[in-house]
């Protein structure tokens, strides 16, 4: 942005600019863009960058706090759009499924608590890699019950078309988007059991993580509502770890 911001324009143009406000997890449009570049400024970038921004690629907000609701912040970026405070973290080899099992374990309780032990302000790179995440891929019974919940968060738009086309196999129409906040929370709600289970926890331990997020599960009434509604969601996947 410092370097090249005679490149930006503040008129919609042809290739928007990602910063890391504009991301939330699982939702590429949780803020308007404020920049565009041309697309004859393309030119200016190497070979491989002009790849990588043909693709979906996962993205992480590289500016986050531990005191945060959340510190780990992901989200799959559409294709054709370039990125500033949003780093991108996989190559244009990894399948969309990947991609999808990617964004879901970044933006789960789990993970993000390890996250939490280790950084102060930035998420940079160095951290990034020394997180544990399970390689596994289509046919792990985790994996097959992660991949089409990150899709249904994630493709609710048309920029998402080909997205789920590719991995779900059918036509995207509006139906298939997932807008209701309920409806979200019950899938997000699915996937940190999923992958609470995938990394072996047990019901105390899921439970003494979410404990770590007081913001989200705050110290009143309604928190321990949302959080015993969590931790039944937590039990109702018990039958993964036998799968």
């Amino acid at each position: 942005m410092t370097n090249d911001r005679h490149l930006f324009n503040t008129n919609s143009g042809v290739i928007p600019v990602y910063n890391g406000r504009m991301i939330h997890q699982f939702d590429a449009y949780y803020a308007p863009h404020e920049f565009w570049i041309a697309d004859n400024q393309l030119n200016n970038l190497r070979d491989d960058r002009k790849e990588q921004i043909k693709h979906y690629r996962v993205g992480y907000r590289r500016i986050a706090r531990t005191t945060d609701s959340r510190t780990l912040i992901a989200t799959i970026v559409p294709a054709n759009t370039i990125c500033d405070t949003v780093a991108i973290i996989q190559n244009t080899q990894a399948t969309q499924e990947t991609s999808l099992y990617l964004s879901a374990v970044f933006n789960s309780f789990s993970l993000d608590y390890i996250l939490r032990q280790k950084i102060a302000t930035t998420v940079n790179m160095f951290y990034m890699y020394q997180l544990p995440v399970p390689r596994i891929t289509v046919g792990n019974p985790y994996f097959d019950a992660i991949v089409p919940r990150a899709a249904r968060l994630t493709c609710t738009t048309p920029a998402f078309a080909d997205l789920w086309q590719s991995v779900i196999g059918t036509a995207w129409d509006e139906a298939q988007a997932v807008t209701n906040l309920g409806d979200r929370q019950r899938l997000r709600d699915e996937l940190d059991a999923i992958v609470a289970h995938l990394y072996g926890l047990n019901r105390d331990e899921f439970a003494h993580i979410l404990n770590t997020f007081p913001l989200v599960f705050r110290d009143d009434a309604a928190g321990e509502q949302k959080k015993a509604a969590q931790l039944s969601v937590y039990d109702e996947f018990a039958y993964l770890t036998t799968a």
